[in-house]
C-alpha cells in the first residue's frame, strides 16, 4: 500500500470518523454510539494503550510510542512523527498522516464498545449474542514452551503441590468477588490484569522458549531455607500428600529446635505437587501456569511471576502449531528454579510433560514410568516418534488427547484436564520461542501457590514435628 492509496483511506476516515470523539473518558460514550464508529467493529479491536485508528480496508492502530498495529494488535510497522509517515515491515509506506485527524481509542473505549454491542444483541428479540465474535485484547499476548526432547529438569525436579481434584486449594473461595457485571475476571473471582505487548527490545523483555514437565516432586519452593523469610508476606509454596491434601512444608524438628522440611516424594518422602497446581486456560487468549523459571538462586526467584508471550517460531523449528500460540499470553509463577536450563527457559508444569529426571507421578497414580510417554517431553514426544515431526496439529492434538485419557482419566479428572490444557489451550506446541517479562501475580496463583498451614517462618508457629 502506496501513499495514493493510504491518502483516499484518510479521506474515508474522516468522513465518517467521529470527529467529536476525544480521547478524554468522559467522551467515552459519545465514541460508541451513533456519532462514532460502530461499536461492534470497536469491540473486536486488541488495544493495549491509547492510540489512534487509521480506518480503511484494513483497519491500522498508532501507538504513541511509534507502534503501528492491525485490530488484532499484531505489529505491521513503525510510526516515524516527525514526518507523519509509517514504514510497513513490508517496505512499502503510508504517508501525509495526521494524528489529529484520526479517531483516539483506548482499552477502556473497546471494552465499553463490547458491552454495548452485547447489551444491543440481548435487546434484539431473534438475535443469539453467543454467534456474535468475540474480541479479547492483546493485553493477553503471546506466549512460549519448549521442545520435548530438550526438556530437562535438573534440580528444579522438587516440584510442588499436587494431587487429584481432593486438593484443599480447591474448594478455597474466592477472596475477592468480581464488583460488576461486566466486569472480566479470572478463576478466582478477581478481575483479570491488563497486560502490554511484548516487543524484543522492550524495557524488561527478554527472549527465551519454554518447556514442560509434570514430575509430582516437592516443589523447590516448598523449602523454608530457599524461601525468603524476611518477605512481607511471607510465602512458601503448597505440598501436598498422595492423596492431594495440603500437609505443612515444614514442621519442628524432632528435638524441636529447628525449622525441618518434609521430605520429597523424589527422595523417598510423601510431599508431592499439588495436583490443582496445573495449568488452566482463563480465555482463549490467556492462561495461569506454575513451574521452573531461569534464576541463580531461590530467595530471587521463587514465588516470581513472568508474563510470557509466544513469537510464532519454535525453538527447534517452526510448525503450524507455534503460530497457533501468537496472541496468547501465560502469566506463569514460579514454584520452581530452573539451576539446569538454559538462558531465558521455562519449565512449565504441565501432566503428560514428562517426568524429566525424577518421578514421583508413577507411585502417585500407580502407572509405569512407560505409560508416561518419553522421559523428556512425554506423550508429546512419544506421539512425535509414532507419527514423524511433520505430522499435522490435528493428528498430534488426536494422539495426545488418547494418552491424556487412558493414564489419567480414570485416575484424576484434575490431571486430565491439566493434560488437555497442552492440547486445547496450547496447541500441542513444543519448544515454542517466547518474550517474558516479569509482572505481579495474579491473585489465583497467589492462592494456589501459598502455603494455608506455614504462614509464619517463625519456629514457635511451625506444626509440630511429623513424619511425612
Amino acid at each position: 500500500m502506496r501513499k495514493s492509496i493510504f491518502s483516499a483511506l484518510l479521506t474515508v476516515a474522516s468522513a465518517i470518523f467521529f470527529w467529536n470523539c476525544s480521547s478524554d473518558s468522559s467522551n467515552v460514550n459519545s465514541c460508541i454510539g451513533s456519532t462514532c464508529a460502530e461499536s461492534s467493529e470497536i469491540a473486536n479491536f486488541t488495544v493495549t494503550d491509547s492510540c489512534f485508528w487509521l480506518q480503511g480496508e484494513t483497519n491500522i492502530l498508532i501507538y504513541k510510542d511509534g507502534r503501528v498495529t492491525d485490530q488484532d494488535g499484531s505489529d505491521i510497522g513503525a510510526f516515524d512523527p516527525a514526518t507523519g509517515t509509517i514504514v510497513m515491515n513490508d517496505g512499502s509506506t503510508i504517508s501525509d498522516i495526521n494524528l489529529d485527524e484520526l479517531t483516539p481509542l483506548t482499552p477502556e473505549m473497546v471494552q465499553q464498545a463490547k458491552a454495548a454491542s452485547e447489551a444491543q444483541n440481548e435487546e434484539e428479540p431473534g438475535r443469539d449474542p453467543s454467534e456474535e465474535t468475540s474480541s479479547d485484547s492483546y493485553e493477553h499476548g503471546d506466549s512460549s514452551s519448549d521442545n520435548s526432547g530438550n526438556n530437562d529438569e535438573g534440580e528444579h525436579s522438587q516440584q510442588g503441590p499436587g494431587n487429584d481434584g481432593n486438593s484443599s486449594s480447591s474448594s478455597r473461595p474466592s477472596a475477592v468477588p468480581s464488583s460488576s457485571s461486566e466486569e472480566v475476571v479470572d478463576a478466582s473471582g478477581y478481575p483479570i490484569a491488563s497486560y502490554e505487548k511484548l516487543t524484543e527490545n522492550g524495557a524488561g523483555v527478554t527472549k527465551g522458549f519454554a518447556t514442560r514437565y509434570w514430575d509430582a516432586c516437592k516443589p523447590h519452593c516448598s523449602w523454608p531455607e530457599k524461601v525468603n523469610q524476611n518477605a512481607n508476606p511471607y510465602r512458601i509454596a503448597r505440598n501436598c500428600s498422595i492423596k492431594g491434601e495440603e500437609i505443612p512444608a515444614f514442621t519442628k524438628s524432632e528435638d524441636g529446635t529447628w525449622l525441618k522440611g518434609t521430605v520429597s516424594s523424589c527422595d523417598g518422602g510423601g510431599a508431592y505437587t499439588c495436583i490443582d497446581m496445573i495449568p488452566i486456560a482463563i480465555n482463549d487468549t490467556l492462561a495461569y501456569a506454575f513451574g521452573a523459571a531461569p534464576g541463580v538462586d531461590e530467595m530471587s526467584t521463587c514465588g516470581k511471576c513472568y508474563l510470557i508471550q509466544f513469537t510464532g517460531e519454535g525453538k527447534y523449528g517452526t510448525k503450524e502449531a507455534h503460530g497457533l500460540l501468537k496472541k496468547k499470553s501465560l502469566v506463569i509463577m514460579s514454584s520452581n528454579v530452573g539451576y539446569d536450563v538454559s538462558g531465558g527457559q521455562f519449565d512449565i508444569m504441565i501432566p503428560g510433560g514428562g517426568v524429566g529426571n525424577f518421578n514421583a507421578l508413577s507411585n502417585q497414580i500407580g502407572v509405569s514410568a512407560s505409560d508416561l510417554g518419553k522421559q523428556m517431553g512425554g506423550f508429546y514426544s512419544t506421539c512425535e516418534d509414532q507419527l514423524g515431526a511433520d505430522a499435522s496439529v490435528d493428528t498430534f492434538k488426536n494422539c495426545v488427547s488418547q494418552k491424556c485419557e487412558s493414564v489419567f482419566k480414570g485416575r484424576s479428572s484434575t490431571l486430565y484436564d491439566g493434560c488437555m490444557w497442552f492440547v486445547n489451550w496450547f496447541e500441542t506446541a513444543n519448544n515454542p520461542v517466547t518474550l517474558f517479562k516479569q509482572v505481579e501475580c495474579p491473585q489465583y496463583l497467589v492462592d494456589k501457590y501459598t502455603s494455608t498451614i506455614n504462614t509464619s517462618p517463625n519456629l514457635s508457629s511451625a506444626p509440630s514435628y511429623q513424619n511425612y
